[in-house]
C-alpha cells in the first residue's frame, strides 16, 4: 500500500575523499594508475579476438604497440565532440 510521506535525509555513505597523495603525481602517473597491466592485456586480446572475428589474419599486437597506438589517439585529440552552432 502506497503512502504518502516526506522523505528524510540521510547521512552521506561515504567519507570525504583526500587527494593529496595524488597531488604529486604526473598525468601519466594518473593515467597509469587507471591502465594498469590487466587492461592493457584485455585490450590487446579483445582486439585479437575482434581482428579474428572479421576473418583476418592474427594481428599479433604487442602492449607497447597498443600504448604506442591510444597515446597517438590520446595526444591528437580524436575525440570528436558536439560543436555549437551559432
Amino acid at each position: 500500500m502506497w503512502t504518502q510521506v516526506d522523505l528524510t535525509s540521510s547521512e552521506a555513505l561515504f567519507p570525504e575523499a583526500d587527494y593529496s597523495a595524488l597531488r604529486l603525481l604526473s598525468p601519466v602517473d594518473l593515467f597509469e594508475l587507471l591502465f594498469s597491466d590487466d587492461v592493457w592485456k584485455l585490450m590487446v586480446s579483445e582486439y585479437t579476438r575482434y581482428a579474428l572475428f572479421l576473418n583476418c589474419a592474427d594481428p599479433k599486437v604487442t602492449i607497447e604497440e597498443m600504448k604506442a597506438f591510444i597515446s597517438i589517439l590520446i595526444v591528437s585529440g580524436y575525440n570528436v565532440l558536439p560543436g555549437k552552432r551559432f
